[in-house]
């Protein structure tokens, strides 16, 4: 009969006690040298840290928001409350279609709120917005004589030439008005002259 070779274990053969069970087997942690280790999967954020800030951070869009700014500005509501709404997330460029200045800016320029043109322009409101009753908020300052709202808004990149709306152009509606101080603002920033002549026929009082 052929000698048999005697098996071998990893384990210690199991120890029978007085109750005939045997305690488990040691883990063999070791790996097989022949594998290589098995890697730790790596669960990565699809968002980066500044996603998801921003998305902690930045307040839902809310149209009734937006209007709530609008008319804080066209009636001259505290700078702390326009603060508060545009920092609450009022969108300052959106456009009211339904109002008379059409956008905020515009709003504070033909009312001569300096204080409000000046807040929105910090915030990055849109200067060269085109639309309601004085086409751009620079015609807005102009017709109003508000001088001062005149040259904040061509230091912040206001097209001095930009046509349209209740006089045609910035100058226009200054000359028509008898602004003195802001036609010779919108002069020395390069205004046309013949938009005056252009655009005396689009004036309806």
């Amino acid at each position: 009969m052929p000698a048999t070779t005697p098996l071998s274990y990893d384990h210690p053969r199991p120890n029978f006690g007085e109750n005939g069970s045997s305690p488990p087997p040691t883990p063999n942690t070791t790996p097989h040298p022949s594998l290589p280790p098995t890697p730790i999967p790596l669960i990565l954020n699809p968002l980066s840290s500044e996603t998801i800030r921003t998305r902690r951070t930045a307040p839902p869009y809310d149209r009734a928001l937006d209007k709530r700014l609008y008319n804080c500005i066209q009636y001259g509501d505290s700078e702390e409350k326009i603060t508060s709404l545009i920092l609450a997330g009022a969108n300052i460029n959106t456009y009211h279609p339904d109002t008379r200045y059409g956008f905020c800016l515009q709003a504070a320029a033909s009312t001569g709120n300096y204080n409000a043109a000046s807040l929105l322009l910090h915030h990055e409101a849109d200067v060269n917005a085109i639309g309601g009753f004085y086409h751009t908020a620079l015609q807005g300052a102009a017709q109003e004589d508000s001088h001062k709202i005149v040259e904040l808004l061509l230091e912040a990149g206001a097209d001095v030439n930009e046509s349209g709306g209740r006089y045609g152009s910035a100058l226009a509606a200054a000359k028509r008005e008898g602004n003195g101080k802001s036609v010779e603002l919108l002069l020395q920033w390069g205004a046309e002259v013949e938009d005056i002549v252009n655009t005396v026929n689009v004036y309806v009082k």
